[in-house]
């Protein structure tokens, strides 16, 4: 449950990731997409790669160095995504 309740918001403006800690728990993250230095796709393992899912991390210049995606499907077309968004 904690799993499906963890996602990922990708607006026009910025990008936010909300995690659920627990039941009344959740961590939120936010980055502006002018912001955003470097997106990294790390893909471990056979099956990850054969199934075409991995991290993404997403290196920024404001107060959160780091966001960390992990385990998305397709994580190269999201970075493709997110870096062809106006900025």
């Amino acid at each position: 449950m904690l799993y499906i309740l963890t996602c990922a918001i990708v607006t026009n403006k910025r990008l936010i990731r909300i995690e659920t800690k627990g039941f009344f728990k959740y961590e939120r993250a936010e980055a502006e997409l002018n912001k955003i230095q470097d997106i990294s796709v790390k893909i471990e393992g056979i099956f990850p790669a054969f199934l075409n899912f991995g991290d993404l991390e997403i290196q920024t210049a404001g107060t959160i160095v780091k966001l960390t995606f992990p385990q998305l499907p397709n994580p190269q077309k999201i970075k493709e995504i997110i870096m062809g968004l106006p900025r």
